[in-house]
Parts: C-alpha cells; structure tokens; sequence
C-alpha cells in the first residue's frame, strides 16, 4: 500500500456511488476467485463453508 495518498471523505463517497451493479458483480467476482485460489479450491470441488 503507498502511505502517500490522502483522499477526503467525500471524494471517497462520490467515487464509490458511481459504482453500478455490474461493477460491484465483477469486483464480488475477481475477490471470490482469488480467495479461492488462496485457499487451493479446485473448480470441481464443493465449497464448504
């Protein structure tokens, strides 16, 4: 992480309320496939959670 970036709040709440749905789906989609390959899930096996 780069310490030398400061964002003021409420340039942090006009961004993040231009995300749509689509987006925040890709992004659910990017994290949960990392996680998964985090944890060594292959794609034929069940999560269990």
């Amino acid at each position: 992480m780069d310490q030398d970036f400061n964002y003021a709040l409420q340039t942090l709440k006009d961004n993040v309320s231009l995300f749509t749905p689509e987006v925040l789906d890709e992004i659910n989609q990017i994290v949960v496939k990392y996680g998964h390959e985090l944890v060594g899930k292959k794609e034929e096996e069940d999560l269990k959670a």
